[in-house]
């Protein structure tokens, strides 16, 4: 029995797995439609000083791209310093953009004593990622 259970457990695909420390994806349609109320809502606060909001959200989504993308090679990809003055303009001064960057996967992190968000490796993020960016695509422009 022990080592059918090994067996199983090494059968699992790691992409389909959530965040570490997250939840797993929505398991039915209420529970998407909550996420993405709560997306929607910190979004709406993003926005609600449109030219920093629009800025904001383009930053936000080069930055998830490269996560789910480049950063499946390369960790610097994943990795967002909260220090950078860039980073404090178009992410940490602006409320609700922390919260949508943890909404996708990234998490809160001290490495070398500077805070950061760091993608975990081999996240491809939440079931509903792909539209979250096309909506901050349409609503940076």
């Amino acid at each position: 029995a022990a080592e059918q259970a090994q067996t199983t457990q090494s059968n699992v695909d790691a992409s389909t797995l959530p965040a570490p420390g997250k939840t797993s994806a929505p398991s039915d349609t209420n529970d998407a439609i909550i996420f993405n109320e709560q997306f929607d809502e910190a979004v709406a606060l993003i926005l609600s000083n449109e030219e920093v909001g629009k800025r904001s959200l383009s930053t936000m989504r080069k930055l998830i791209l490269n996560a789910v993308t480049k950063g499946q090679t390369d960790e610097k990809f994943r990795k967002v310093r909260l220090g950078n003055a860039r980073i404090q303009k178009d992410i940490t001064d602006v409320h609700g953009a922390l919260e949508v960057m943890m909404m996708v996967g990234f998490e809160l992190v001290e490495q070398d004593k500077e805070s950061m968000l760091m993608y975990p490796p081999d996240y491809v993020g939440p079931d509903w990622l792909s539209a979250a960016l096309d909506r901050m695509e349409r609503l940076s422009k």
